[in-house]
């Protein structure tokens, strides 16, 4: 019988996670006023909190959308946590009410980040991020696509035929 009720709670929890219901987390709905670094910020607590909810305020609503679709495993939301703390912080381009946070191209792990400015608040863009970077064998990322509006931010590098950086 405890062990129906283990699995019927675990069972639940799975349930409530892929419909987007807050499981944990500190993650406040109005993000007015929040930096591109503080946005990123609490995505990192997201993915410590193994907060998998679609519908956190940090996203766009595309992104949320699209995250719905989505399962995130507590493993991933770890390696996404420690991978994004050991980035360092990253320099931020705007233009207009699109934004990139980018890192130095030593770090080759650490891939850009796409913002919208959007209902007054920057949000994160999930949803170009995973039709635009890819990873190679090594997770050394590339640019997949290179038809999109985010652009504006690597004019100073340049891409090789596979899509990597360089500067």
């Amino acid at each position: 019988m405890i062990i129906r009720m283990r699995s019927f709670i675990f069972a639940v929890v799975f349930i409530a996670a892929g419909t987007g219901t807050a499981l944990a987390g500190n993650i406040p709905q109005d993000i007015t006023g929040l930096s591109l670094h503080q946005v990123l910020e609490l995505y990192v607590q997201a993915m410590s909190e193994r907060n998998a909810d679609p519908n956190l305020s940090i996203y766009t609503k595309d992104t949320r959308e699209w995250k719905k679709e989505w399962v995130v495993t507590n493993s991933q939301m770890a390696r996404s946590e420690s991978s994004i703390k050991s980035c360092g912080k990253g320099t931020a381009i705007k233009s207009d009410k699109l934004a990139v946070i980018r890192y130095n191209l030593a770090n080759r792990e650490c891939h850009p980040f796409y913002f919208v400015f959007e209902d007054g608040a920057w949000r994160m863009d999930f949803l170009t991020m995973m039709q635009t970077i890819r990873f190679n064998h090594r997770n050394l990322w590339l640019l997949y696509r290179k038809d999109h509006p985010y652009m504006f931010a690597f004019k100073d590098w340049i891409f090789d035929k596979n899509g990597f950086p360089h500067d």
